[in-house]
C-alpha cells in the first residue's frame, strides 16, 4: 500500500479550504525514547517522519466502553521507529522498550533495526505489532505472513533484492528479485510474495515472487496498485483521464476480472486501508466509506478531516488523522478517542 503521507498531501490539494497534512506526534513527556537534536531525513518515497515532542494538556474526551491497548507506533526526529500503547478506556499513551528500532544506512539502503534480541531488520519505516509472537515487526501488516511467523521487505534499487525474515530468530533468506523496480511488498501469503512498483521512477505491474524457488513471474500490467489481498488487487483508476484516481477497481488476480467498487467522476478517491477481512475503507475529498461490497457502503465520516491507515478488531475500526486516534464502533461514524498521540498509527489489533 501506498504510504500514507503521500495518500494524505494528494488528498489535502484536492479538499483545499484550509485543510492540512496530519501534524506531529505530540505524546506525554517520559512516554517515549528520548529523540535526539538531529533532523529528520527520510528517503523517498518514505512518508515525512512524526516527531516526538511534548503535548499542552488536552481536553478529556468521552471514554470508550471498553478496556484495551492499542498498538501505535511513528518515528521520533532521529528517523528511528518507536511503538508504544494507547490504553482505553483512559485514552493514555505508553512507550515500549522493545518497540525502537534505529534507523541504519551503513550498505547504502535505509533500514530500521530492531534494538532488541533477535534483531529484527526492515526496509519500510512502520512497525506492526505481531500478537501471535509478542514482537514488534518493522513492516506494514500487508507484508506479514497471515500466522505471523515471518515477513518480507525490500531493499536495493540496481540490486533489488526480497529478505524474508523469521520472526523467531531474526534469520533472513535473502532473494533476488528484479522485478518490478523500485518494488513494495504488498501482500505476503501462502501463494507467494506479491510486489509492486512504489514511488516515482517505479516499474509498473504485479509481481508473483515465489518463495520456496525464487522465482518471479508478471501476473498484470496494471498501474497504481495501492493494496492485493486475498487473490486480489485494488486499483485506484481514472478512466477519463483526470488529474486524480476517481474509482476503485478491484482486479482479480486469477481471472482478470476487473470490478468497480466504488466510483465518482471529479472526486478524488483514496483508499484509506482494509480492513482485517479485506473490506477497503475510502475517503472522497472528505466524506469516508467503509465498502462493504460494489453496492453497499457505509458513511462513517462527513467532515473534512484527512484520515491514513486503518487497523481493525472486535472493537470496531481504526484510524488517525491530526488530531489524534479515531475509532468507529460496529454499525457507528469515527469519532475522535485519543488525543495524545497525535499522528501516530494503529499499528495491529487491541491486546
Amino acid at each position: 500500500m501506498r504510504f500514507a503521507a503521500i495518500a494524505v498531501l494528494v488528498l489535502a490539494l484536492t479538499v483545499g479550504a484550509c485543510q492540512s497534512s496530519p501534524t506531529a506526534a505530540r505524546i506525554t513527556p517520559g512516554s517515549s525514547p528520548t529523540p535526539s537534536a538531529s533532523p529528520a531525513v527520510s528517503p523517498s518515497p518514505s512518508p515525512a517522519p512524526v516527531v516526538v515532542s511534548p503535548s499542552p494538556t488536552a481536553s478529556p474526551l468521552p471514554p470508550v466502553g471498553f478496556a484495551c491497548r492499542l498498538p501505535v507506533a511513528g518515528l521520533d526526529d532521529s528517523g528511528a521507529l518507536i511503538g508504544g500503547y494507547i490504553t482505553f478506556p483512559a485514552a493514555a499513551y505508553a512507550g515500549d522498550p522493545t518497540a525502537v528500532f534505529k534507523r541504519d544506512h551503513s550498505n547504502g539502503t535505509y533500514r530500521w533495526l530492531s534494538t532488541q534480541s533477535p534483531q529484527l531488520i526492515g526496509g519500510t519505516p512502520r512497525l506492526f505489532y505481531d500478537k501471535a509472537f509478542k514482537r514488534w515487526l518493522p513492516s506494514p501488516r500487508a507484508a506479514v505472513y497471515p500466522d505471523g511467523s515471518r515477513y518480507a521487505y525490500v531493499t536495493g534499487a540496481l540490486n533489488q533484492t526480497v529478505h524474508i525474515v523469521t520472526v523467531a530468530t531474526g534469520k533472513e533468506r535473502v532473494l533476488a528479485a528484479p522485478h518490478p523496480i523500485n518494488g513494495a511488498v504488498l501482500d505476503f501469503s501462502p501463494s507467494g510474495i506479491y510486489l509492486a512498483g512504489s514511488g516515482e521512477g517505479s516499474e509498473t505491474g504485479i509481481w508473483l515472487l515465489n518463495q520456496q524457488t525464487g522465482a518471479e513471474r508478471l501476473i498484470s500490467g496494471e498501474k497504481i496498485v495501492v493494496a492485493i489481498n486475498g487473490g486480489g488487487a485494488w486499483l485506484e483508476q481514472s478512466p477519463t483521464g483526470a488529474q486524480f484516481p476517481d474509482t476503485l477497481v478491484l482486479l482479480n488476480l486469477t481471472t482478470g476480472a476487473k470490478t468497480v467498487w466504488f466510483k465518482k467522476l471529479g472526486a478524488f478517491v483514496n483508499l484509506v486501508g482494509l480492513t482485517a477481512d479485506g473490506l477497503p475503507v475510502v475517503q472522497v475529498n472528505g466524506p469516508v466509506y467503509l465498502l462493504r461490497s460494489p453496492a453497499v457502503r457505509d458513511q462513517i465520516y462527513s467532515g473534512g478531516k484527512l484520515f491514513a491507515d486503518v487497523a481493525s478488531d472486535t472493537h470496531g475500526l481504526w484510524t488517525e488523522s491530526s488530531d489524534g486516534v479515531y475509532l468507529a464502533l460496529p454499525g457507528k461514524t469515527l469519532r475522535l478517542v485519543a488525543s495524545d498521540g497525535q499522528g501516530l498509527v494503529p499499528s495491529g489489533s487491541c491486546v
